[in-house]
């Protein structure tokens, strides 16, 4: 039976493409949406990006077809799109408390006027209050899952821990790889000891890979291969790139993925907590490649390009006074915090040799910012991409940024799922979880998820984290 899914503003402006992913059913966009979308087409934050973008299309439906939007008209996939003007009068009286003449409130009111006529009427939804308001008026409603993935905790890591009978151990730690089937999983459930070798396997995933005799004793680090069929040794785990030494596991991990070649590992998704060194050894490596020519046979990159989806670095920074570098100065700061740290690797600089230092690598143009909202219709080749919270960028923005790196371009993605400030995408559809899931079979791909037990920035960082954090999304 078909369905009248209606569109609120958040969806189209989360992903214009909406309007064609419902397949024959029929979508309606209410008159309080228009005006919304209206209202937000100017400016370069993602969101007026998206807006006009979604303007284009209706005009386009506008041009060939030759009824009117109001009057509805038939799309390729089989369904229709209406937009449908806002009933003044419906049967269902709203709570005094309730502004009528909110446009949530008129969105409602256009799904109770359908409701009279047609039966399957789902309102789409991301805005949870507006959620709650529907269910109180028995509006059918759901968040809009096109780009959704799995729950956080469900979430492809890009490590695993496994086992080897110790006569393979010895021989792994000798030769440095190891059949894939010698591997198995230890699954101890109910006192019952079980060794699962049909575990699922992805491309460059990271093992902790135990003696089974000595389990918890004797361990060593790997990977899968890019075929999948064997179990390699690290590559790049004895490296110090830009001075800095893998503190723990996650980290070497980090560095096996940020530096191997570029034609096999061009991207790289590091995910997990602040403090946990994401875009510190992002940085590292990439200014090791550029500045210190250290690179793998073939390579050569021009320059860092670091990527942020902070709302003010995706609008117009030409009001601002001074040259371009003192603009976009307060928008790279926690850049210019990490470069700090890795200049100042002894901790011992005064504060004008550390300045010094960092200018140098900016006049040089070693590192450069872009707005995520500018690099549409790039082709961009032989840099570092570095987008870093890109937690708080849409499926289609990462798919996006993706698809403009060219040849020689390595792209990471650096971000915690659960530290979401984009009141349009969660931990089920930012891009970074997007990506993650929809990725993991590649072989182009590398992914390192880091914990609590990951964090170096400091011992309150870690405490904070642990007491402060996990209580807030308890309470949410």
């Amino acid at each position: 039976m078909k369905k009248t899914f209606v569109l609120d503003t958040n969806v189209l402006l989360s992903n214009p493409e909406a309007l064609f992913t419902f397949d024959d059913n029929d979508v309606v966009i209410p008159e309080a949406v228009l005006e919304e979308l209206d209202n937000k087409k100017h400016g370069h934050d993602q969101i007026n990006v998206n807006a006009r973008e979604v303007a284009r299309k209706l005009y386009h439906l506008k041009q060939i077809n030759s009824n009117t939007l109001f009057g509805g008209i038939v799309l390729e996939n089989g369904g229709t799109l209406t937009i449908c003007p806002t009933s003044k009068i419906v049967k269902k009286s709203f709570s005094e408390a309730w502004d009528n003449d909110k446009k949530d409130n008129e969105i409602l009111k256009t799904c109770l006027s359908l409701m009279e006529t047609k039966e399957n009427v789902v309102l789409v939804t991301k805005d949870i209050f507006l959620g709650i308001k529907a269910d109180d008026l028995g509006i059918k409603n759901e968040d809009y899952k096109t780009d959704s993935v799995v729950d956080l905790s469900e979430q492809y890591t890009g490590q695993l821990d496994v086992a080897l009978a110790e006569e393979d151990f010895m021989k792994y730690n000798k030769e440095g790889i190891i059949d894939i089937q010698k591997a198995f999983v230890v699954e101890c459930t109910n006192n019952e000891y079980n060794e699962n070798y049909n575990f699922q396997k992805y491309p460059n995933e990271f093992l902790i890979i135990h003696n089974a005799m000595q389990y918890t004793k004797s361990t060593l680090l790997g990977k899968i291969s890019r075929n999948g069929k064997e179990i390699e040794k690290l590559r790049y785990e004895k490296e110090h790139p830009f001075g800095v030494t893998p503190r723990n596991a996650s980290q070497k991990f980090m560095q096996e993925a940020l530096m191997a070649p570029v034609d096999e590992v061009p991207l790289v998704l590091i995910k997990g907590p602040a403090g946990t060194a994401k875009t510190f050894y992002s940085l590292a490596v990439a200014l090791e490649r550029i500045m210190n020519k250290h690179n793998n046979e073939g390579e050569f990159f021009r320059k860092i390009l670091v990527c942020r989806p902070n709302q003010l670095m995706e609008e117009e920074i030409g009001f601002l006074p001074g040259t371009e570098k003192e603009k976009i100065g307060p928008l790279l700061r926690p850049i210019v915090d990490n470069i700090c740290s890795l200049v100042d690797s002894n901790k011992e600089s005064d504060e004008q040799m550390l300045q010094s230092q960092v200018d140098y690598i900016f006049d040089n143009n070693y590192i450069d910012a872009q707005a995520i909202g500018y690099l549409r219709g790039r082709s961009i080749d032989k840099q570092f991409i570095v987008v870093d919270e890109s937690q708080n960028i849409s499926a289609r923005v990462a798919k996006a940024i993706v698809t403009r790196a060219g040849e020689g371009t390595k792209v990471i993605f650096c971000g915690d799922p659960m530290q979401i400030d984009n009141q349009y995408v969660t931990e089920k559809t930012n891009g970074l979880s997007y990506l993650t899931e929809k990725m993991k079979e590649s072989p182009l791909m590398a992914v390192i998820t880091t914990d609590e037990s990951d964090i170096v920035r400091s011992q309150l960082a870690k405490e904070a984290v642990k007491y402060l954090e996990n209580k807030e999304n308890e309470d949410f």
